[in-house]
């Protein structure tokens, strides 16, 4: 169950500003925890400008994670962040961030000669270091989760509940159909996506497609025809074949898909995002939180 648990998606590594937002507020229960209780021997600490020597061991919980952060963001891909991040690597994350303010805090301490740069200084700051930011950043941690899951279940059964009275609209007779159902069946485009050769090109109506995959060079297309699924594969990038589409109900969800939106028929939510589902297929389509906003706002239409 544990190893079910940590195997979880998880939301990818916060932008920029959350995770400065977050590593501020870490920084200030650091410093004011330290000056009101002072543990670990600091009330026997005789020194001038003690309390402002004290919540610097705060700014060095806040400027170290920042810069440990900026770094993530260089030197992890962004696909590693939008579709395999997990509970595990959060942790192990988490770690790497721990171990990297225990050493900010055992050169701080150096700096106000209270501590030698040893082995044996360095396993004193972390275990310091752990002891203090147990609580925030599992808090932290535990709360970006649960308020992720929460907001994009919500999310998704909104969407549910829209895409399934869009689907009763459309089953209705054609005279009790809405003026936009009406006018979507109506504008039902054909469309024709073509190579990069010029040649090879797929010739179908909008409400066949379901959606297109990115195969490094190639696009896999997936569609309906006579109610069976099909998939075609043309060698052209995702994005030329997005310009072909400008206009139409398919869009752009994910670094590697293109999905048409009218075809989609279920949404699921968790911490990590959503995922699309269509009536004829058991493949779910990803969502990266860049396009999220806009898919959602689609779908809840």
């Amino acid at each position: 169950m544990f190893l079910s648990f940590l195997n979880k998606p998880y939301p990818h590594l916060p932008s920029k500003r959350s995770a400065w937002i977050t590593n501020l507020w870490i920084g200030c229960f650091v410093a004011l925890f330290l000056v009101v209780f002072q543990p670990f021997d600091i009330n026997q600490w005789q020194t001038p400008y003690k309390t402002i020597k004290i919540i610097g061991f705060g700014l060095v919980s806040f400027i170290v994670p920042t810069f440990y952060s900026w770094l993530a963001f260089k030197l992890v891909p962004a696909s590693e962040r939008e579709d395999n991040w997990r509970v595990w690597k959060e942790m192990t994350f988490i770690l790497g961030l721990i171990l990297s303010i225990a050493l900010g805090n055992l050169v701080y301490s150096n700096f106000l000669g209270i501590s030698e740069i040893t082995f044996i200084g360095f396993l004193y700051s972390t275990v310091v270091t752990l002891l203090l930011g147990l609580f925030p950043i599992t808090l932290a941690v535990l709360n970006n989760y649960n308020r992720f899951l929460r907001s994009n279940i919500e999310e998704a059964k909104l969407a549910n509940q829209h895409i399934a009275h869009h689907v009763a609209e459309l089953n209705l007779p054609s005279d009790q159909k809405s003026d936009q159902v009406a006018q979507e069946i109506k504008n039902d485009k054909k469309l024709s996506l073509i190579a990069e050769n010029q040649k090879d090109k797929l010739e179908i109506s909008e409400s066949q497609l379901l959606y297109v995959e990115s195969l490094d060079n190639y696009s896999n297309i997936v569609y309906i025809e006579n109610s069976v699924l099909k998939k075609q594969t043309l060698r052209t990038s995702l994005k030329r074949l997005e310009s072909q589409l400008a206009g139409t109900g398919i869009v752009r969800c994910h670094r590697a898909f293109l999905v048409n939106l009218n075809n989609v028929n279920k949404v699921e939510g968790n911490a990590a995002g959503y995922k699309l589902g269509f009536s004829v297929s058991e493949f779910t389509v990803p969502v990266s939180r860049n396009f999220a906003a806009e898919v959602m706002t689609y779908l809840k239409k």
